[in-house]
């Protein structure tokens, strides 16, 4: 199973849920809950990954489309007229296709933030309801329920064998199935989640017709195809007790495995990039001055007058600061190199450390080297506030030095105007000798 650690060029499964849901993460046999956010469709461009927040089709429901880039949100949409969303799709222009599900059409959403129709062949509410949009070779294809005249006329056995794949470029269609969802476009074949049914369905194209290669039970939706393993999300039937989803895992399509998810219901699964990954991870937490100063802010509210809190802000002493720091420190970089290393801070002091203003704490690095100037690092906000003996550990950015050589790479906290904690205890740093290369 992909892994969402290690190379920042590898990949995760990211997994889409409601009822209780939100974006997960899956980690091996092991669910990490990235938030809590409802969600449907998900799609990504490399260095952007799109998603839907559920929404109904009541007049007042408002749809919504989250965007992140590695650093977290990069843009918040709000997609008035476009009713229950489903689905998503990266658009050649640098927007996105949505699916409608309520208004059976397919939205474009321009980088202008203008939103048009690309296709909907009923205006009766929720009658075709197409769910997923995949493109193959410059077409689009959508899976539907069915060509219905009313609305949801399609819910229950009505629905069985009257759904179909719709390429929307050229207008042919593959049907003969039961609320289909993932429409998924392997060499020679199509391969649908046939939710109605419980199954997953394959068409070669060579015989043209749809036969079962897994019997999944319960509603299977969501689905990755990495060679001969599969990754398939199933959701309890609505109406049932049960409030949690799994994500099957198959290899050559028997099950060899299976992860539960906590939610209700599963809508869909994405192979994603892990800097994208981190990107959701951080949310909104994109500006990490405000971050800090929030969460300390809360902590005085929660806390009332805690002793400890008392210095927030002011100027410290050399007397008052007691911090061991340890880091993983490398023995070869380039020149120049920006790079990011993971910095534990231990506070062993009586005050609680944080970046506040007007002289906030941050963690920072220096770069020493004999007869030449100090260099000092980008200044970094604590990602929380450091509670005597309590421990934070957070990413650092550093940039080596441009000139090559041996320096003596020091990382410890800074106090904006005031000290650098190592300056008042020199154990108050991960120090190491580092060979800046050419």
């Amino acid at each position: 199973m992909s892994d969402a650690s290690g190379d920042p060029e590898s990949t995760a499964l990211v997994v889409s849920g409601f009822g209780g849901g939100g974006l997960f993460v899956l980690h091996g046999g092991e669910v990490e809950r990235l938030d809590v956010l409802d969600s449907t469709g998900l799609a990504h461009d490399g260095a952007r990954l799109g998603r839907l927040l559920r929404a109904g089709d009541g007049h007042d429901s408002v749809s919504e489309l989250l965007v992140y880039d590695r650093r977290g949100v990069v843009e918040y949409r709000r997609l008035d007229g476009v009713a229950d969303p489903h689905d998503l799709a990266a658009a050649p222009d640098g927007g996105w296709l949505v699916v409608s599900s309520a208004s059976n059409s397919v939205q474009h959403l321009g980088a202008d933030g203008r939103i048009s129709t690309v296709w909907q062949p009923s205006t009766v509410h929720d009658a075709w309801h197409p769910n997923c949009i995949t493109a193959v070779d410059g077409n689009l294809w959508v899976s539907l329920f069915g060509r219905f005249g009313a609305t949801r006329a399609w819910a229950g056995d009505e629905g069985r064998g009257a759904g179909l794949l719709l390429d929307l470029s050229t207008g042919r269609e593959l049907g003969g199935l039961s609320h289909p969802h993932s429409p998924r476009r392997l060499p020679g074949s199509w391969v649908v989640c046939d939710s109605l049914s419980g199954t997953i369905v394959q068409r070669d194209d060579d015989t043209e017709q749809w036969h079962v290669v897994a019997e999944t039970g319960g509603y299977p939706r969501g689905l990755v195809v990495q060679g001969d393993r599969a990754f398939v999300g199933v959701s309890a039937p609505r109406g049932s007790d049960e409030r949690r989803s799994t994500v099957r895992v198959l290899d050559g399509w028997q099950e060899v495995d299976r992860v539960t998810v906590p939610c209700a219901e599963i809508y869909d699964i994405r192979e994603v990039p892990v800097a994208l990954v981190e990107g959701v991870r951080r949310g909104f937490d994109t500006n990490l001055e405000r971050v800090a100063a929030s969460r300390s802010r809360d902590l005085m509210e929660l806390t009332g007058r805690d002793p400890a809190l008392d210095r927030l802000g002011q100027a410290l002493v050399p007397s008052e600061v007691s911090v061991t720091v340890s880091a993983a420190l490398p023995r070869l970089v380039s020149a120049g190199e920006r790079f990011d290393l993971e910095v534990s801070y231990t506070n062993h002091g009586r005050w609680t450390l944080a970046t506040v203003p007007p002289v906030p704490v941050m963690a920072s690095s220096r770069w020493l080297r004999a007869g030449a100037a100090q260099i000092d690092g980008p200044r970094c906000p604590l990602r929380e506030p450091l509670w005597p003996r309590a421990t934070v550990t957070q990413p650092v950015p550093l940039v080596a030095p441009d000139a090559p050589g041996t320096y003596e790479l020091r990382l410890s906290l800074v106090q904006d105007g005031v000290m650098w904690f190592d300056d008042a205890d020199p154990s108050a740093a991960a120090v190491g000798a580092v060979e800046v290369s050419r």
